[in-house]
């Protein structure tokens, strides 16, 4: 790896490059940085590899209004499968940025401890498949509800405790659909400003752990991508809204909508 590289590394991303041979020093860095909810992320290093890039990302945040523990409680949830199942669902009341509504995507905006972080649930209408909401464009869906929203005055919220786990997935095939091609051909990749060697993306692993509970969310999320050498209106009345289904849901930063 080229030293100009590494240094635009660090200078831009504040990111830090050391020698690597052997796994275990890279599932040890990532086990650090993600507080040890990811304790690894790979398996194997095949020796033709000639670095490893990985990045992380991990939250810790404190509702600002917490989840009172005792209104824990278990609730029915609904599979998309049309199974059930029992799950401890969490009940809050106060005033929260909303989006309501019974034949749209509903969303509430539950802020975090420093008003910097929010987590946005979004929570599609009855009778919507989850094959339709994988299908959704997130982006748009995401900005036009953010721009929607206004405080609803005492809203409840039941919410369930989440413990999920995102497995380690190459998630290749997800970047070349979205036209991210050249970089992973032998033939066509240009990282020279990168590396003085023939290089080219071979392999992008992802891995996310999400942990939401009364007092708030500890989340990580790590990316690994190894490169191969060679050539190749504000409400009164109280309302609502019950996440008792498939839903979804962002970690965001506020002052940038990150």
């Amino acid at each position: 790896v080229l030293e100009a590289y590494i240094h635009l590394l660090h200078t831009n991303f504040r990111a830090s490059a050391f020698p690597i041979t052997t796994v275990d020093a890279v599932n040890s860095w990532v086990c650090e940085q993600t507080n040890q909810l990811v304790p690894s992320v790979l398996e194997m290093l095949d020796p033709s590899i000639l670095c490893v890039l990985v990045n992380v990302i991990y939250f810790k945040g404190t509702w600002y209004k917490q989840f009172t523990k005792e209104k824990t409680k278990p609730t029915i949830f609904h599979l998309p499968n049309n199974k059930t199942i029992k799950v401890p669902m969490m009940r809050t009341t106060g005033n929260f940025s909303a989006v309501i509504t019974s034949k749209d995507y509903s969303a509430v905006e539950m802020d975090y401890e420093g008003n910097t972080y929010s987590m946005i649930a979004i929570l599609p209408p009855k009778g919507h498949s989850w094959e339709k909401c994988k299908k959704t464009s997130l982006k748009p869906l995401f900005s036009r509800l953010i721009t929607s929203l206004r405080v609803v005055r005492n809203l409840t919220i039941h919410f369930p405790k989440l413990n999920i786990e995102y497995g380690t997935k190459d998630i290749k095939k997800e970047l070349q659909k979205q036209g991210i091609q050249r970089s992973f051909s032998p033939s066509q990749a240009e990282l020279t400003r990168m590396c003085s060697d023939d290089f080219y993306v071979d392999l992008v692993l992802h891995k996310a752990v999400c942990i939401v509970n009364e007092e708030g969310t500890e989340a990580a999320a790590v990316t690994v991508i190894t490169g191969r050498g060679g050539r190749a209106p504000q409400h009164s009345i109280p309302q609502k809204i019950v996440f008792d289904r498939p839903f979804l849901f962002a970690i965001r930063k506020k002052d940038c909508n990150l």
